[in-house]
């Protein structure tokens, strides 16, 4: 009888170290996510800091400015046709003076950067400093223009469109259009 009652003793013994070890296993995971959490967290800050950034005002080429300018044009009803985007395309291939493949490449970039897109006349005004900056009245002109192009590309142009238009004209210091 002694020799069960200790073989049940050392069970219990080494069942309690098992479940002992286990929480303490257990508990240095948690630790370790924790820590995990706080590393991450302190990354997430920064990169929220390094990516909280207006990307439509970085934009200090006036011809991706006027390719995002067209591309939040056609998606201002909330998505982009097919004629819009052939309508873009050859404006940047003629207008521009692009290589189609340059023209394909720029018009994904402007797309991109047009994602979030949340109103059609912040965007423009945000996007046309490279315009004011190094463009003359006539490429100005121009621009306007080829907006106009895009925005009646599958129809009469909405409110919205010629509404952008006109404040963009009047940003640009061009005579209504």
């Amino acid at each position: 009888m002694h020799i069960v009652l200790a073989a049940i003793s050392a069970i219990g013994a080494l069942a309690f170290f098992i479940i002992r070890a286990n929480h303490v296993a257990q508990a240095s995971r948690e630790l370790g996510e924790v820590a995990g959490d706080a590393k991450g967290l302190f990354r997430r800050f920064l990169w929220r800091r390094r990516t909280n950034v207006d990307l439509i005002r970085k934009i200090d080429e006036p011809r991706l400015a006027a390719a995002v300018m067209m591309c939040a044009m056609a998606q201002s009803d909330g998505y982009m046709t097919e004629p819009e985007k052939a309508a873009i395309l050859a404006q940047m291939r003629g207008n521009l003076e692009l290589e189609q493949a340059e023209a394909i490449e720029l018009f994904a970039h402007a797309h991109w950067l047009t994602g979030d897109m949340k109103e059609l006349s912040s965007l423009l005004r945000r996007a046309s400093k490279p315009v004011l900056e190094r463009c003359t009245a006539a490429e100005k002109a121009g621009l306007m223009e080829m907006l106009s192009l895009v925005a009646a590309a599958d129809g009469e142009p909405s409110g919205i469109q010629s509404d952008a238009i006109q404040r963009l004209a009047l940003e640009l210091d061009l005579p209504k259009h």
